[in-house]
C-alpha cells in the first residue's frame, strides 16, 4: 500500500480510488516548499482524481512490501514537511516496523528501522522532525509487549525513553502502552493509554525522569486518549 501525499488542503481523509487504504492527513495551512517540488521527485508519481481534480503523489520506491501512513491522529511530516515517516510490514507476519523517506528531491533517500517495531498506532514524528517516538517491549523481564517508548533518530540506535515499573507490571503481559503517542503542550509529557489482559489504565510518562506514573486503572476497555496540543493542563 503506497503513501499518499495530497497537493491540496483538505480537512478529510484524502482517499484515491486505487488506494483506499493508504492515505495521509494534511493538516497544515500551507504547503512547505518539499511538497510543492514532489513533482520532481524520483520516488514519487503524481495521479489525479478524474473526477475531482484532487492530485496525489504515490511512493512508488519501496523499503518493504506494505508502506503506510500514519494514523490520521499523528501527522506523518516532519515539522518543516521534509521527510515523511511511515509504517512498514511483510505479511504474513502481524508486525508493524517504520520507515522513512526524504521529501526533497535534491537529497532523496528512503529507509527501513527493522529495530524499530512498534505496538497499536503508537508512532509519533518528534517535534525537531528527524525522530520519531514509538511504544514497544522492552527488555525488564516477562510480559514486555508494549512496557517501553522509544525514540529513534535518523542515522542513530533507538533510545528509551520511558519505561513501566516492573512492580507494576507485577508479571503481567502488556498488550498495549500508548494507542497512539501524543505529547503535552509543553513537551514534558506523553499520555498513554495501556492495557494488560482485561485490565486498562492511563498514566503519564516524564521524558526528562523516565518514569510513568499511573493516575488511573479501568476494568473495562479504554483507548485512543490523547493531550490537548494547547492546554498544558
Amino acid at each position: 500500500m503506497p503513501v499518499i501525499l495530497a497537493s491540496y488542503i483538505i480537512k478529510t481523509l484524502l482517499l484515491t480510488k486505487p488506494l483506499l487504504e493508504s492515505s495521509l492527513f494534511i493538516k497544515r495551512t500551507n504547503l512547505g516548499v518539499y511538497i510543492k517540488n514532489l513533482a520532481k521527485h524520483p520516488y514519487f508519481e503524481s495521479w489525479k482524481d478524474p473526477v475531482t481534480g484532487v492530485e496525489s503523489y504515490i511512493l512508488n520506491k519501496r523499503v518493504a512490501p506494505i508502506q503506510q501512513s500514519f494514523y490520521f491522529t499523528n501527522s506523518s511530516l516532519s515539522q518543516n514537511e521534509d521527510l515523511l515517516w511511515f509504517y512498514t510490514a511483510y505479511p504474513p507476519s502481524p508486525g508493524k516496523t517504520l520507515g522513512v523517506v526524504s521529501l526533497d528531491p535534491d537529497n532523496p533517500f528512503i529507509h527501513h528501522f527493522p529495530n524499530a517495531e512498534f505496538t497499536s498506532a503508537s508512532p509519533m514524528v518528534a517535534p525537531e522532525g528527524d525522530a520519531v517516538y514509538f511504544s514497544t517491549g522492552g527488555d525488564i523481564g516477562f510480559g514486555t509487549q508494549g512496557t517501553s517508548i522509544w525514540r529513534m533518530k535518523i542515522g542513530e540506535e533507538p533510545q528509551r525513553v520511558c519505561t513501566l515499573d516492573v512492580k507494576f507490571i507485577n508479571r503481567r503481559t502488556v498488550t498495549r502502552l500508548a494507542t497512539h503517542l501524543t505529547m503535552s503542550a509543553d513537551k514534558r509529557y506523553f499520555l498513554v493509554d495501556g492495557a494488560f489482559i482485561g485490565h486498562w489504565f492511563i498514566g503519564l510518562a516524564d521524558i526528562q525522569t523516565g518514569e510513568i506514573k499511573i493516575l488511573k486503572e479501568f476494568k473495562n476497555h479504554y483507548n485512543h486518549a490523547q493531550f490537548s496540543p494547547v492546554d498544558p493542563n
